[in-house]
């Protein structure tokens, strides 16, 4: 924007204005465009106070706005106006469809590489006739603080109230608890201000998970999605990660003792890991597993009834290269919410320089189902204070 030399692809700094611009400046809104150009704002954490006129450039709305913005401005155009259709079809992400020139789509659930972060879908399209809505049964909970109401839900009693506020100084903190057991979603509004302070939630009061951290010198509007707390899968949540630093936590079997060279834990021939995973109420759950040379791995849900999981043939990484694999270990939640890992040798060696397998890394993704859900609100400073006005809890139903 004003002839300087920023790095190319210019990053999170240039990026984050793509798609407003584009569709803004192809429709024709100039004075909205003209606005983001000259926003006298801090652009960013990680560039201090420079602000976003002095980070734009001329890459907002040319190259990005090709691949980010022309399918949000094709919906912004067509919005409104009412086009004749018998049905709609509401395919999932990872549906992998394919498209012909008379207009028939074919669902695939095939994608044309591998990518373990972009994995095919397990959902069915939703086909909606013409004139039917999507409608959910939408429970909603305001809380006023100090009101009788807000004590069938608040767990203790934090900070002052003043003025039907709820003001927390310091290490103060607000916990609330909502019951979601006949949820398939759940969502939160709060109505705060603060220095600086943070949202955490639970499904125990006891494994508690960060959602925002953020702060507003006015009172404003606050809104967390939490429906990975009612086990819905639109979202993923890491519940653990596993490496070097804290498996003998969960290894129950290092069978020919395995040696550990840096990050990794090396298993020779017939040598074998197993770990065990307990993951209450998890509804879903994921591994995202980061592992080289000829490996085998199976799971289990009670330690002794083994299933095939993925191996080193569906990877093609050289010697001692870690690969990502994913592996859907759902099955396992139907009963005891546990998942033993075995890791072992693949037999391969001889590919790898007679190198044994290796694990480095295992990451947990799922969705938590307990019936409950905790909200912690607290300071992240010592120094700072926040004032909450209010707090709306709502959940919904098919």
């Amino acid at each position: 924007r004003y002839g300087e030399k920023m790095e190319a692809p210019g990053g999170f700094d240039t990026y984050f204005g793509a798609m407003p611009l584009g569709v803004w400046g192809h429709a024709g809104m100039m004075d909205n465009v003209d606005t983001l150009l000259n926003l006298n704002v801090p652009a960013g954490w990680h560039v201090g106070e420079r602000p976003v006129k002095d980070l734009f450039h001329d890459t907002g709305c040319g190259p990005w706005s090709q691949d980010d913005a022309n399918p949000d401005f094709c919906g912004f155009c067509l919005r409104g106006l009412n086009i004749p259709q018998e049905r709609k079809r509401l395919i999932p992400v990872g549906a992998f469809p394919i498209y012909d020139s008379k207009g028939n789509v074919q669902i695939t659930n095939a994608p044309m590489t591998i990518n373990p972060f972009f994995l095919p879908s397990k959902e069915k399209e939703t086909i909606i006739d013409a004139g039917t809505r999507i409608t959910h049964n939408v429970t909603s909970i305001d809380i006023v603080p100090g009101s009788a109401g807000e004590q069938q839900y608040l767990i203790g009693d934090s900070g002052n109230v003043e003025n039907r506020q709820r003001i927390c100084k310091g290490k103060e903190s607000i916990v609330y608890k909502f019951d979601t057991s006949d949820a398939i979603g759940a969502g939160l509004e709060a109505r705060i201000k603060g220095e600086g302070f943070k949202f955490e939630v639970s499904p125990d009061g006891k494994r508690w998970y960060q959602r925002l951290d953020t702060w507003d010198d006015k009172i404003g509007s606050q809104a967390l999605d939490l429906s990975f707390l009612t086990g819905c899968r639109e979202e993923l949540l890491e519940i653990m990660s596993i490496n070097s630093e804290n498996d003998s936590k969960y290894l129950v079997e290092n069978k020919k003792s395995s040696v550990q060279r840096g990050y990794s834990r090396y298993v020779e021939k017939d040598g074998e890991l197993i770990y065990k995973l307990p993951l209450p109420d998890a509804a879903e759950c994921h591994l995202e597993i980061m592992a080289g040379n000829s490996y085998k791995i199976q799971y289990s849900s009670d330690g002794k009834s083994w299933h095939d999981g993925v191996d080193s043939s569906q990877t093609n990484g050289g010697t001692d290269a870690a690969w990502i694999t994913m592996l859907d270990v759902s099955d396992c939640m139907k009963d005891k919410h546990t998942v033993y890992l075995r890791f072992t040798d693949g037999g391969s060696s001889s590919l790898f320089n007679g190198r044994g397998a290796f694990l480095q890394k295992i990451s947990v993704y799922g969705t938590l189902n307990s019936g409950k859900v905790y909200v912690k609100i607290s300071n992240t400073d010592k120094r700072n204070t926040f004032i909450l006005n209010g707090l709306t809890f709502k959940t919904w139903t098919d």
